[in-house]
């Protein structure tokens, strides 16, 4: 599909949301069709929301100059626009839903752990702790469910599912070093010092991160 007709994809290098979305494009080979705009939706100055009323990464801009917007709903855009070669998310049927309940969870460990990071930019004053106090519980019991299901998520094919996870567990030790879930998730901490050095999240670490397995 070399020919295909030319896409936009506004993300930014930190966003774990994005860099969904970009690990996509390049597990799929879809590089020649997609260029990748680097973009702060927090820039007061910013454009993005001429593109996505949103005003959220990723964004994808289709030739045809559609929208799309939500990071479930761009990746499966993208890796249904290259048929050639395994989808990371399956068209239909039970395998389907297992790998799109692995890409829920790893979604709701970001959404977590990022709505902890939110809490923490805000003044210390206008901070909620017992609000933060829920997202790190959240975090924990993700994963814990992980750590019990890892073996069988590792046997399956590399999917959506498990390229998010990666990308929340990235996320965490951007954002909280100190965090130490590997303590508690031996096997989740296995699994995630092999998958992150897989090219398509080798090439897409945020900055600040160390590209090594801690």
């Amino acid at each position: 599909m070399t020919d295909a007709p030319h896409m936009r994809l506004r993300t930014s290098p930190t966003s774990p949301y994005g860099r969904k979305a970009h690990v996509v494009v390049i597990e799929r080979g879809l590089e020649p069709q997609v260029e990748v705009v680097s973009t702060d939706p927090w820039d007061p100055e910013t454009d993005l929301t001429g593109d996505n009323p949103v005003g959220k990464v990723p964004t994808l801009i289709l030739p045809d100059g559609t929208v799309l917007m939500d990071s479930p709903l761009v990746c499966e855009y993208l890796d249904w626009m290259a048929p050639d070669g395994p989808f990371l998310i399956p068209v239909a049927g039970i395998d389907r839903f297992a790998v799109q309940r692995i890409h829920a969870l790893a979604d709701g460990l970001i959404d977590a752990a990022v709505t902890r990071q939110f809490d923490l930019r805000r003044p210390e004053e206008l901070q909620w702790q017992p609000w933060r106090a829920r997202q790190e519980a959240a975090i924990a019991r993700i994963c814990d469910t992980l750590e019990q299901e890892i073996g069988v998520i590792a046997a399956q094919p590399i999917s959506i599912g498990q390229l998010t996870m990666a990308i929340a567990l990235d996320y965490i030790d951007l954002r909280f070093p100190e965090s130490g879930w590997r303590d508690a998730h031996p096997g989740l901490a296995a699994w995630h010092a092999g998958i992150r050095t897989r090219p398509s999240l080798a090439r897409t670490v945020p900055p600040g991160l160390a590209a090594q397995p801690q």
